[in-house]
């Protein structure tokens, strides 16, 4: 299988809540993450009833078991390949757990298993699972049909993706999740045409039982127009930005800013963060490296103004230690690399002993340099001196 380069991982995070996005992971601060080398688990899924489970669905997070599709074979036996991430070296912030998961959806069973880089086999015991269900509707009280549903696994520092695909609701709004594990925090993100994002939070308490029934969640409509431009350290525009609005239920629409760098979204009434990240192609652009940008607007803005930084290198920034995501409202954020300052490039170094060395240490040390001259000139006029008087006396 190929390997996933980091900067894969980082659209796969960002991407959390898309469609096709499972087995990611949602930082709770911006902090870069990085992939390791593949590994390989084997071993047998187990049912309740201790007999070997085939057909059970399987994955790690976080991780790069996202391309694979791995389902236990005849006798329960599985194989799955998978990328330990980590975060960045000198990033404050905790190791993060890799959990293999196993989900029988058509019989309600579900286990999950902490691994390592050293596992290399593994069985899972299935137990009877959660059912969780719920309806969607709007202010009015009239049911939203077009909703699509995540599930998280809260598990900070970054918190897993349980599903493989978005749940849907029915002509009443309706929806069922089937074999979550029990005994588990959960957030439910809603995502629907015209409307907010609002998440449902889901203590592990609520989840010790079979089956989990939760009020109707409202969703408040998106009819508030957000304009505004996007520009570079130097003011200049800058054309292709990503830009997405953030907040307690806000949308999770993205959109691009045109070549004059103008972007405009629908969101929510309130309070609203933007959050603009250059296109790669700045990296050439008069306004050179670019990075991302946020600021505080306000719906209905037609003149937000999102001033991005510079992209900078190194490691990520020891300086922010990761901020733990709030249990009543989660805030899924784009893994963007820290920005710490760039160190001055070195300069060219001279094998030890050689001239280089001796005219860097010079130029480091100009008095000390004068005053060995010096001594060095009168030692020998000294040494001089010597020897006329010497010869002096001999001729005598």
């Amino acid at each position: 299988m190929k390997r996933l380069e980091p900067w894969v991982l980082v659209l796969g995070v960002a991407l959390v809540l898309g469609p096709a996005c499972h087995g990611q992971a949602v930082p709770s601060t911006a902090l870069t993450a990085t992939a390791g080398p593949y590994q390989t688990v084997t071993g047998t899924v187990f049912d309740p009833s201790g007999a070997p489970a085939p057909g059970v669905e399987m994955w790690v997070t976080p991780g790069g078991s996202l391309l694979q599709e791995v389902k236990s074979g005849a006798g329960g036996k599985f194989t799955i390949s998978w990328q330990p991430m980590n975060f960045e070296p000198g990033a404050m912030a905790p190791a993060i757990q890799s959990m293999l998961w196993g989900r029988d959806i058509e019989h309600n069973f579900a286990a999950t298993l902490q691994i390592d880089e050293k596992t290399t086999n593994a069985d899972l015991h299935l137990q009877s699972g959660l059912t969780l269900s719920g309806s969607l509707q709007d202010t009015n009280g009239v049911a939203v049909k077009t909703a699509t549903l995540r599930i998280l696994m809260m598990s900070p520092p970054i918190n897993s993706v349980v599903d493989r695909q978005a749940t849907t609701v029915n002509e009443q709004g309706a929806f069922t999740i089937n074999a979550l594990p029990r005994g588990r925090p959960y957030s439910l993100m809603v995502t629907a045409p015209g409307f907010g994002a609002p998440s449902v939070q889901i203590t592990a308490n609520q989840t010790q039982t079979a089956s989990l029934q939760l009020p109707p969640i409202q969703l408040k409509p998106a009819d508030q127009r957000l304009e505004g431009r996007v520009l570079g350290p130097d003011d200049l525009p800058v054309p292709g930005a990503t830009v997405r609005a953030s907040g307690a239920g806000q949308p999770t629409d993205i959109t691009r800013t045109d070549t004059n760098g103008h972007f405009a979204l629908k969101v929510c009434a309130g309070q609203v963060r933007l959050i603009a990240v250059a296109p790669a192609s700045a990296a050439g652009s008069a306004n050179g490296r670019l990075g991302s940008g946020t600021v505080q607007a306000q719906a209905g803005d037609l003149n937000a103004v999102v001033k991005l930084g510079p992209r900078r290198s190194g490691p990520a920034s020891a300086a922010q230690p990761p901020t733990a995501v709030s249990p009543a409202q989660p805030s899924p954020r784009l893994l963007i690399p820290a920005q710490p300052s760039v160190p001055n490039p070195a300069p060219p170094t001279e094998p030890a002993g050689g001239w280089g060395a001796i005219g860097s240490w010079a130029q480091q040390h100009t008095v000390a340099l004068v005053v060995l001259v010096c001594a060095q000139t009168l030692v020998l006029f000294g040494a001089a001196g010597m020897i006329v008087w010497l010869l002096c006396r001999k001729g005598s």
